[in-house]
């Protein structure tokens, strides 16, 4: 226990993975630990946003509501949406779980573990992303680029026809996750994301207390180590 007191603190403010293209020139991406909390944030409130408006149709909404019936095909793409909420949710939870268990050990992971070749990351499947029982060598990047590209669906807003079918089926309000002081792109917030950063720092750790951020790419590679 007295190690345990004694023992250096973590505290995780940057991410950082590098990579070669297939011309070799290597990239370097960053995202900030505010960054991932308002990813986390972003991707439980859209889940639980969209998971609740099937919840109120499939209870609701009948072929003599005043709203009328809802076409197949819409309720195929707000299945999509709850599926992909969901699964970036549990991506970003997971990380930060063993995240958290790094810095409880104070232990930095120095390498990212590899995970499968050409993740889209608007696609994810199940088998490819972080579970509870993920153990904390088998880290890999990929919650970087979930983070990024939930904070662009974040910026972008939900479907416009999936936030008509709500107002208009009288849908009630979901109750929305808030952490005082994290900005989370809403109406009150004036923040905007970070810009790519402008050339890659081969020499940068891994982890560190820089705020850089690199560009959020829209599909992920392999990345097996940082150097």
């Amino acid at each position: 226990m007295l190690l345990r007191i004694f023992c250096p603190v973590l505290y995780f403010t940057t991410f950082h993975s590098e990579w070669r293209d297939a011309q070799g020139h290597v990239h370097s991406d960053s995202i900030t630990r505010e960054q991932l909390s308002k990813a986390w944030i972003a991707s439980l409130n859209g889940y639980r946003f969209h998971r609740h408006l099937l919840y109120h149709i499939q209870n609701t909404i009948t072929d003599d509501s005043s709203c009328g019936s809802v076409s197949p095909e819409l309720m195929a793409r707000l299945q999509v949406e709850i599926d992909q909420y969901q699964l970036c949710f549990q991506e970003l939870d997971q990380a930060m779980r063993i995240l958290q268990l790094h810095e409880r050990d104070s232990s930095t992971p120095h390498v990212w573990y590899p995970y499968y070749d050409q993740i889209v990351v608007e696609n994810l499947n199940p088998r490819q992303i972080l579970r509870s029982n993920t153990e904390k060598d088998h880290l890999t990047c990929l919650f970087m680029y979930v983070a990024h590209y939930v904070l662009q669906l974040e910026e972008t807003g939900y479907e416009s026809e999936l936030l008509l079918l709500a107002q208009r089926s009288g849908c009630p309000k979901t109750i929305e996750c808030r952490v005082a002081g994290l900005s989370t792109f809403d109406k009150t917030d004036l923040e905007k994301p970070e810009q790519p950063s402008v050339k890659s720092d081969p020499s940068a750790p891994q982890i560190n207390s820089e705020s850089s951020t690199g560009f959020a790419r829209r599909r992920a590679f392999r990345r097996d180590n940082l150097d």
